[in-house]
């Protein structure tokens, strides 16, 4: 049953990930798991996807009382750079093999071998740092996903020719909105506390519209939500950079500022640290929100309604 399948990879992966007893039994079973579903080439590409797949931190962490993000969020990479280490030939020979039934087409096995064949390429981007895989996608891709893709992985991976490509891409959909901020969510994204600088140049630039919903989100959203190395950076500049947009969404579309600290929701399951700097940032928030919506979310918060 695929979705007992699919189940069950995902508590093995929240196994492998989490401290526990069974941590290195799992993370042995979970690359055995995986090199299974890659090498069968009858699988369903969509399904093979969705099970390689790992939770993400707050998947991973919601039944647990306190969150040591940088633990959490290292032992993940672990595992990750651990998969596509022991699997590398079969990443390789899954994605070449993929790639005519990737194409262009709008078909659902189409799509479905192409987010196979881009999972693929991520994992292999930890692993091959010359980049070329990745920027030879970039370059032939015939539809948005796959060149998506090989942005992100440049990006991500911090490869050689991540910022020629970025600048390609930029160019190229310059009058596209949307597909902008698809690229402002990757680049923001990138998973390195240096990011925050990146962050901060682009909401003093021309691409920061803060009254655009869907910018807002691109950029500030994904930030605090996907970002963990920069966003929770020990030095408290991540929290510092956001606290310091809030007011101002609040006075433009207060839905908009409510949703994004709503965004803090886990913030009193962080260490004693990072909730000390929070309960600062969220106590001289309050005087600056005029909005019903924001200051309704922001109660909840420092009342303990979130976890």
């Amino acid at each position: 049953d695929p979705l007992t399948r699919g189940d069950a990879m995902q508590q093995l992966s929240r196994l492998a990930v989490l401290d526990g007893e069974q941590q290195a039994q799992a993370r042995h079973a979970l690359v055995s798991a995986q090199a299974g579903l890659l090498g069968d080439a009858h699988a369903d590409p969509a399904f093979v996807a969705e099970c390689l797949a790992l939770p993400d931190v707050w998947d991973l962490s919601s039944d647990l009382p306190r969150l040591d993000i940088d633990a959490l969020w290292h032992s993940r990479e672990t595992v990750l750079d651990a998969l596509a280490t022991q699997q590398a030939d079969t990443l390789r020979t899954r994605y070449d093999a993929l790639a005519r039934a990737a194409g262009s087409g709008l078909d659902g096995a189409s799509a479905a071998a192409r987010r196979l064949r881009n999972l693929c390429l991520q994992r292999l981007a930890r692993i091959e740092p010359d980049g070329e895989r990745a920027t030879e996608q970039f370059h032939a891709a015939h539809t948005l996903t796959d060149r998506l893709a090989a942005l992100a992985a440049l990006v991500h991976a911090a490869l050689p020719q991540a910022d020629t490509v970025l600048r390609t891409f930029a160019q190229r959909h310059r009058g596209d909105a949307l597909t902008t901020d698809k690229w402002l969510s990757l680049v923001v994204t990138a998973p390195r506390a240096g990011v925050l600088d990146t962050v901060a140049a682009l909401l003093e630039g021309p691409y920061w519209q803060p009254t655009n919903p869907n910018r807002v989100r691109a950029v500030l959203g994904a930030f605090a939500r996907n970002n963990l190395p920069a966003f929770h950076r020990p030095d408290g500049a991540g929290y510092a950079l956001f606290f310091a947009q809030l007011p101002r969404l609040d006075n433009i579309n207060p839905q908009v500022a409510a949703r994004h600290i709503g965004l803090l929701e886990n913030w009193r399951r962080l260490d004693d640290t990072r909730r000390s700097q929070l309960a600062g940032y969220l106590e001289a928030l309050k005087p600056q929100l005029s909005s019903r919506d924001s200051r309704e979310m922001l109660a909840r918060l420092r009342g303990g309604g979130g976890n």
